[in-house]
């Protein structure tokens, strides 16, 4: 791997650092949250009570479901990278 691409995470502002690592994760959690929002309102207001009990029902599944791609994509990405060092 290109040492250009590779960043020392063990020095420096450790928190500033994960904080920086962790922001595409926190971005990517609240634009999510605003797509539930909005579906709930607008299920709400257009629809009635009872399917949006269904929405409800249904974001954590939602939820669960884009966690586990998210771990899954972060965990290959691990091993990938690791395999290209060897």
């Amino acid at each position: 791997m290109a040492s250009e691409y590779v960043h020392d995470m063990t020095s420096g502002n450790i928190p500033g650092q994960l904080l920086a690592f962790s922001a595409p994760m926190l971005v990517g959690n609240i634009v999510q949250q605003f797509y539930n929002m909005a579906d709930s309102v607008i299920v709400g207001n257009y629809v009635g009570a009872r399917a949006l009990g269904a929405v409800g029902a249904c974001n954590s599944l939602n939820f669960l479901f884009f966690s586990l791609c998210s771990g899954m994509a972060l965990g290959i990405g691990v091993i990938i990278v690791g395999y290209q060092d060897i």
